[in-house]
């Protein structure tokens, strides 16, 4: 009973706060931070931004959505006896592995969106970048693969 308790504990825990073991090649978009802004909205934009990060860089990406998956999973296993809580931890840790990290915030902004996102790397290297993004959905989602390239230069 205790071990997935410890393993709840640890998926609830800041995954900045994950080892900084990173992965060559590999970025993590930690879940944009949008008070207020609709979960859809929010998770589209995470979405159409992976993929634009994965395009500009030609790297993997793991983004929020799949760290949220992976966690279900590991947690099932832990509980259902398929894991041992030390291995749940560091399959966790592996999904959350990544050479460089991408964080951001989405704010309304006059009449659509703010998006300001930051890249910081093992060197202490980071990008940032930031755009005024229109309000329908389709048009904000275009203008995501000029923002990844503008934050990875």
């Amino acid at each position: 009973m205790i071990a997935p308790l410890l393993l709840a504990a640890a998926l609830a825990a800041d995954p900045a706060a994950a080892p900084a073991a990173g992965v060559p090649g590999r970025l993590r978009l930690e879940r944009l931070e949008a008070p207020g802004l609709e979960p859809a909205l929010v998770e589209a934009v995470e979405s159409g931004l992976c993929a634009a990060l994965a395009e500009a860089s030609g790297q993997e990406v793991t983004c929020p959505g799949d760290l949220a998956a992976a966690a279900q999973v590991i947690r099932q296993s832990v509980v259902l006896g398929g894991a041992t809580t030390e291995e749940g931890l560091r399959q966790l840790e592996e999904a959350e592995a990544a050479s460089r990290l991408v964080r951001g915030a989405l704010a309304r902004h006059g009449g659509g969106y703010r998006l300001r996102l930051t890249l910081a790397g093992p060197s202490g290297r980071t990008g940032r970048a930031e755009a005024d993004l229109p309000a329908p959905p389709d048009a904000l989602l275009a203008r995501l693969p000029a923002l990844a390239r503008q934050l990875l230069k």
